[in-house]
């Protein structure tokens, strides 16, 4: 699969340091409204907590930092499918200057599907892997 979904992000004032610098706790948020973004472009909307009784956790996050972002910079976030697994599936972000195109920052993040009845990891439903497998 080779979809990627694109959006566009600038940085607020309140989100840098002294400095000006984008403080790196918010390429989380950033990386959220890429996943987000990513499942609108598939099917309209983004995944709501507890469609089809599951839950998708957070388990796992790794970011690589490039070059530092700026207040008032235009980013665009770029989000790519990695894998679906069982229970799981994951996605690979890269984030750059909307002007240049320069890498800012890489990242990926790993969910896990939770039953909200058990808590337990359950597969991935089968309607998310369909839409998965669907994108072009």
């Amino acid at each position: 699969m080779s979809a990627k979904s694109e959006s566009e992000i600038r940085v607020r004032f309140l989100e840098t340091d002294p400095a000006g610098i984008l403080h790196f706790a918010h390429y989380g948020n950033y990386i959220d409204i890429g996943k987000n973004d990513f499942f609108r472009m598939l099917q309209g909307r983004p995944r709501k907590p507890g469609d089809e009784g599951v839950s998708t956790v957070l388990v796992q996050t790794t970011f690589d930092y490039k070059m530092p972002a700026r207040f008032d910079d235009v980013l665009i976030v770029e989000t790519k499918l990695d894998f679906v697994k069982n229970t799981s599936f994951g996605f690979d972000f890269e984030i750059h200057q909307k002007d240049g195109g320069t890498v800012v920052c890489r990242a990926k993040a790993v969910y896990v599907c939770l039953s909200l009845d058990t808590k337990k990891p359950t597969g991935v439903p089968d309607n998310i892997r369909k839409i998965f497998e669907a994108a072009p």
